[in-house]
C-alpha cells in the first residue's frame, strides 16, 4: 500500500488501522468476519482530472485488497469496477434478487444501484 501511494503521489494525511467486528446485519457486509481495516485520509482536489486520478489509484488499492482476501468499504465515490465490486461483495447477487422482489419498479435507488446492481 505504501509503495502504491508513493508511486501515485497520493497526498496521504493519515492512515488509521481499526479493528472491525464481524458485520452480522448488512446484506453487503464489508466485514464478513472480524477484521482490521485501513482508513486512508487524503487530500483530493475537486476538478475532474484530480477526481479521475483518485479513481485510478483507488482501483489499484481495491485490487491490492482483493489479492490479499480483503474487501473495501462502499464509499460515496464509486471508483471500483463492476468486476471489483462483485469480487468484494459476492452477496450482491442475492441482494439484487431480493430487491427485484420487493421493489420491482426500482423506485428505491441510488448511484450504487445504477452502477453495480
Amino acid at each position: 500500500m505504501a509503495r502504491l501511494l508513493r508511486r501515485r503521489n497520493v497526498e496521504a494525511l493519515n492512515l488509521s488501522i481499526r479493528h472491525c467486528p464481524k458485520d452480522r446485519v448488512s446484506a453487503l457486509p464489508w466485514a464478513p468476519g472480524d477484521v482490521f481495516s485501513f482508513v486512508l485520509y487524503h487530500k483530493q482536489r475537486t476538478w475532474k482530472g484530480a477526481r479521475d486520478e483518485v479513481g485510478v489509484w483507488t482501483r489499484e488499492l481495491i485490487a491490492l485488497a482483493l489479492r490479499h482476501g480483503g474487501r473495501y468499504y462502499l464509499p460515496c465515490q464509486l471508483h471500483a469496477t463492476v468486476d471489483q465490486f462483485y469480487a468484494a461483495y459476492p452477496e450482491a447477487a442475492q441482494l439484487r434478487r431480493t430487491k427485484q422482489q420487493v421493489d420491482p419498479a426500482g423506485k428505491l435507488s441510488n448511484e450504487l444501484w445504477r452502477k453495480h446492481l
